[in-house]
């Protein structure tokens, strides 16, 4: 019998998802805002204090083109002084951050969805900034995944105005798989 590649995370605390909409059980909700808060949130590190504030508002699974299973994350959050640069408007390393974590739900989502862990390290992410959302401005991040094939996994992210929807950055992130430890010790010996 197989472990359980998602054990860790079904282990961690539950958490309230009942505010969650979607199509997905709750569940696969709890499990993947566990995953999200464990990696923003859980422990000291770089941009903890936002990733406490990002909110999952919607989990989405759904069949794309030629029947392939696509996810889609939305999360909200508002700009607040700590994510802004001198001007008051979001700093350009905040929606990175902002863009990252999100385009990394669908691909945690589709994980979740097919018994996988698809947790990994971003290896390319490149943003258009259409303008700048300013202190106080609702944010709405839009995340759907575009493919999950072997090691590499590629998902689309729009940070948008709550309100209007209006586009303020957008951005492509490929994300490498990183394999078990056990498969790096097997292959460091040959």
């Amino acid at each position: 019998m197989a472990s359980d590649p998602l054990a860790f995370f079904r282990s961690l605390p539950d958490l309230d998802v009942g505010h969650i909409k979607g199509n997905v059980s709750l569940e696969d909700k709890n499990l993947n805002a566990k995953v999200l808060k464990y990696f923003v949130a859980s422990k000291p590190c770089f941009g903890t204090d936002i990733g406490h504030r990002l909110g999952i508002t919607d989990i989405n699974l759904f069949r794309g083109p030629g029947n392939r299973l696509e996810a889609e994350t939305i999360l909200e959050i508002g700009v607040e002084e700590d994510m802004c640069n001198a001007w008051k408007s979001l700093h350009g390393a905040c929606a990175a951050y902002l863009a990252d974590v999100g385009a990394l739900g669908p691909l945690i989502v589709l994980g979740t969805a097919t018994g996988r862990n698809t947790v990994g390290m971003a290896a390319t992410m490149n943003l258009i900034f259409h303008d700048a959302p300013q202190l106080g401005a609702q944010l709405k991040i839009v995340n759907t995944s575009i493919t999950l094939q072997g090691l590499l996994m590629t998902s689309r992210s729009e940070i948008r105005d709550k309100v209007s929807e209006k586009v303020y950055v957008s951005g492509v992130l490929n994300s490498v798989r990183v394999p078990p430890a056990d498969a790096l010790k097997r292959a460091n010996k040959l």
